[in-house]
């Protein structure tokens, strides 16, 4: 059997199960709390030369020295460099022809100063276009239909003789409310955040309210609104915490997932590929009158119908997660304002429980789940009723956390993700 040189690709095939070693150092793997093996690394290797290979030929680094780009990954991968950083950084050293001890910072650099220049364009369109929750966007107003979460509002509300509501009416609208409602009023707003108070009227408006009854229900939730800058403690929380993915919930959500249909869509076309395909059958025994053009046709029709139905099932499965997720914040939704006690009681121990660094007083509880998602292959076999099997190929696990916000014992926020 061949021995193992992680530099010299013609020896990959006899890694093996044991811990990966470069210069006396091992890689630790945080997912599944073991050290990389040989043959995880180089899959990992792998990986990324097939990136490498999307921005320069095979010709180049094989011109270059695959085992030198091999060495440099490695040496770049144990210094803790990001590992979608390190092809582009080699794609630097054999494009510009640089030094690799200057490839890092010279693609930080150059990375920073894309990152700058397109959050620059990113800025600059944001604020030439509407976003009704920002009172510095409001003079970008156009005749264009307004949209408040993917629904329509009925225009005649505000203004009789309107037939759509535009950008440029709710924008007036609000802004001759805001001008009403007087200095205290206005300094409480202000206090609180405007925006809040505009998605209080818009998700009322959204519902058929009335703007009188907008006026006056914005006129309470403003004077009974006593949790100051919980939301912005909130949003700075989860920005600053790298391990959760933010999906803030302040408001109604909705369902507009589907699955029923495509579920019914897929079974229609499989018993329409099933009768075509035994009405073929059926009429094999004609197959020496059949012309040609029949017999492909016979053939290929009940394929592509079943094409189109595995089609319709692979979105029912997509729809179905959909569903899924709404139904779980949903049922997050229906803890708001209720005592966190009560949730504990119904749900139990909360998997871990924490502060807010920006605010003490808000308190955080964790419900984790986690599947272990497996790729590669797995190889099994059976002997006198028993089974034996191994996996091989890399792991991760999907992590779903449900996260309520507490403060003075009651539930005023959630958020879900998934990892």
């Amino acid at each position: 059997m061949g021995k193992f040189d992680v530099l010299n690709e013609n020896t990959w095939n006899f890694a093996s199960s044991n811990d990966f070693v470069w210069k006396d150092n091992t890689c630790f793997n945080e997912e599944n709390n073991r050290q990389i093996n040989e043959k995880e690394m180089v899959a990992f290797l792998k990986q990324l030369f097939d990136i490498l290979e999307r921005g320069v030929s095979r010709s180049k680094t094989e011109e270059y020295g695959r085992s030198k780009i091999i060495s440099y990954m490695l040496d770049s991968l144990f210094a803790k460099t990001e590992p979608e950083d390190i092809p582009c950084e080699v794609i630097t050293i054999i494009n510009m022809g640089i030094d690799p001890s200057l490839a890092h910072t010279v693609y930080q650099s150059i990375k920073n100063k894309n990152n700058e220049n397109k959050n620059s364009n990113e800025k600059k369109n944001t604020m030439e276009k509407l976003n009704i929750l920002d009172e510095a966007t409001w003079k970008f107003a156009t005749d264009d239909e307004f949209i408040w979460k993917g629904k329509q509002i009925d225009g005649s509300q505000i203004k009789r003789d309107a037939k759509i509501l535009s950008e440029k009416i709710i924008v007036n609208f609000f802004e001759q409310v805001f001008s009403g409602y007087g200095d205290d009023l206005n300094k409480k707003i202000t206090e609180m955040g405007k925006d809040k108070v505009v998605t209080f009227m818009l998700d009322k408006l959204v519902n058929n309210a009335s703007p009188g009854e907008c006026i006056q229900g914005a006129i309470s939730f403003i004077k009974n609104y006593n949790i100051t800058a919980t939301s912005n403690n909130i949003n700075s929380y989860n920005q600053n915490n790298t391990n959760i993915n933010p999906v803030i919930n302040n408001s109604m959500i909705t369902d507009d997932s589907k699955p029923g249909i495509f579920l019914f869509l897929g079974i229609v076309s499989m018993f329409l590929c099933c009768y075509l395909f035994f009405k073929t059958v059926g009429s094999a025994s004609n197959i020496i009158t059949m012309d040609t053009n029949k017999i492909v046709s016979s053939i290929i029709l009940p394929i592509i119908i079943m094409i189109i139905g595995i089609i319709f099932f692979g979105i029912y499965s997509k729809e179905k997660n959909k569903r899924q997720y709404y139904e779980i914040c949903k049922s997050m939704e229906y803890w708001l304002g209720h005592k966190s006690d009560e949730l504990i009681l119904a749900w139990g121990t909360p998997t871990k429980t924490s502060k807010l660094p920006q605010d003490k007083s808000m308190t955080l509880l964790e419900y984790k789940d986690s599947i272990r998602n497996y790729t590669g292959y797995s190889t099994r076999s059976y002997s006198k009723g028993m089974s034996f099997g191994y996996h091989t190929g890399q792991s991760k696990s999907t992590k779903y956390i449900k996260t309520f916000y507490v403060q003075n014992g009651i539930i005023i926020d959630y958020k879900y993700s998934i990892q």
